[in-house]
């Protein structure tokens, strides 16, 4: 015998559910691991690498392309982990952290064809066209955080338009596999218009491309600070107004067997 009871709670409306379990349960379990590493006093890097398999442990066979223990180890190097890790604890009211975590989503898959067309300009807000999805806000939101996040310029918020008349080939959508196939082109995209940048930046100030890097509104030189242009100095004396690329996305790697 079942007995059930209405209870009123003050949330939104009921409406499809997608993914169900796997986001939050990814945030729960690596909760419970960093505080397995917090127990024993080891770095929750090295405590993920110590406990990481090459072997799944429900059909105890070998997983095709995981790559999790690459991303945490190179990850790790690229980011500076044990530097911020070593580094002074803020003794103000404001906190600032560091933290690692991965996911997994065991279905659905992203590949190509996918085309992303980027931009910048200095004097307006620097936009990217994704191909013409359905996006929701959730997906929106990871797609200019990705160009954000490969960008590091620009305090004007990156958007993306979404019209089917002005955006580049996509093919369907479904499942699990949007993000998956638009953000490598995103990156892509992103990726190409910051090197041009770079590279009039570098002959510019006369210093190697590889020794610049983008600090809000200017690229400026890692090894002499001193050395600096704004964007918008770039920009104009190149003669142009804007830098627009286009991000294909490319094959997924073999499947190892």
């Amino acid at each position: 015998m079942v007995t059930e009871s209405g209870v009123y709670t003050n949330v939104g409306r009921a409406r499809a559910f997608r993914a169900p379990g796997f986001p939050t349960g990814a945030w729960a379990l690596e909760q419970m691991v960093d505080m397995l590493a917090e127990k024993i006093g080891m770095d929750p890097v090295e405590f993920r690498l110590k406990n990481f398999t090459d072997i799944s442990q429900s059909r105890k066979m070998p997983y095709s392309s995981a790559g999790l223990k690459d991303c945490l180890i190179e990850g790790a190097k690229k980011f500076g982990w044990k530097e911020a890790r070593a580094g002074k604890k803020d003794s103000g009211p404001v906190k600032r952290g560091i933290g690692v975590a991965a996911g997994l989503w065991m279905m659905g898959s992203g590949g190509p064809p996918t085309r992303r067309k980027s931009g910048c300009s200095p004097m307006a807000a620097s936009r990217s066209k994704p191909a013409p999805w359905i996006l929701a806000r959730a997906p929106k939101l990871w797609l200019a955080w990705w160009r954000r996040r490969n960008w590091r310029a620009s305090r004007k918020r990156p958007d993306s338009q979404r019209d089917t008349a002005i955006t580049p080939y996509a093919s369907s959508s479904g499942g699990s596999m949007t993000l998956a196939s638009l953000v490598p082109a995103v990156r892509r995209g992103a990726w190409i218009v910051k090197r041009q940048i770079l590279d009039w930046a570098a002959e510019a100030l006369g210093v190697p491309a590889d020794d610049l890097e983008i600090r809000k509104e200017s690229v400026v030189s890692r090894s002499t600070p001193e050395k600096k242009r704004t964007l918008e100095q770039i920009f104009r004396a190149k003669g142009v107004m804007d830098v627009i690329a286009i991000g294909n996305r490319e094959p997924n790697p073999p499947i190892r067997s």
